[in-house]
């Protein structure tokens, strides 16, 4: 598994939409679709998307009822990913959505081929302790190369791409677009008094600073 991500926002959880955004997301990445995993969710799991699948060659699976683990594969990067890059607020709006496709398109290739990570490679217990060893960081374009599963074309075209990026301005271009989706929710009618989050990520200045006056009083002698 290389943790390869993408994201593709849409404008209603609807067939066509979710049918036309797979589309979309298979037509960027490097790598062939052998099987997707939806959410349990009627606009993700219908009889287009299935009729689509294989019409595609593509397997679907689907969670278990009341399994709710068996989706970790498909929520664990809803905080990371998503959340924690534009938040809880609901962009409903065209111009939000093109901004938001906008921001995704840079933030794919930002997590894809400069966002380290390291993955789990063997877990033991020892008198009641667990111990995890961990593989080396690796971004999830060096995990797609060592796999040895790209084409010689395909793995060209990636090399070439990330030869081609800059990871500066690739995050100086994910803050701006932040910050007009931002704008817009906030000059949107009706969300006065509504400010988002824009220096560090999941905090606010405001928290922040508090917390630190409070740490000081309980501290001090």
């Amino acid at each position: 598994m290389v943790g390869w991500w993408e994201g593709e926002p849409i404008p209603a959880r609807t067939q066509k939409a979710t049918q036309e955004a797979i589309e979309r997301i298979r037509q960027r990445i490097p790598f062939p679709i052998r099987e997707i995993h939806p959410d349990n969710d009627g606009g993700l799991i219908n009889e287009l998307l299935w009729s689509y699948c294989k019409q595609k060659g593509i397997r679907m699976s689907r969670s278990r009822p009341y399994q709710k683990n068996d989706n970790a594969w498909v929520e664990q990067r809803n905080w990371t990913h998503v959340r924690k890059m534009v938040g809880y607020q609901r962009y409903d709006t065209m111009p939000e959505l093109l901004v938001l496709r906008e921001l995704y398109e840079y933030l794919r290739l930002y997590k894809n081929f400069f966002q380290p990570t390291m993955k789990l490679e063997s877990k033991t217990r020892v008198e009641g302790k667990i111990h995890r060893q961990y593989g080396p960081a690796l971004t999830p374009y060096q995990r797609l190369l060592d796999s040895g599963q790209l084409r010689r074309k395909a793995e060209k075209q990636l090399r070439q791409q990330y030869e081609s990026l800059n990871v500066a301005v690739l995050w100086r271009k994910i803050d701006e677009l932040r910050d007009r989706l931002f704008r817009m929710v906030e000059n949107k009618p009706g969300s006065e008094g509504i400010q988002l989050r824009r220096k560090g990520v999941g905090i606010s200045i405001q928290r922040w600073a508090r917390s630190q006056v409070l740490h000081r009083l309980r501290t001090s002698p």
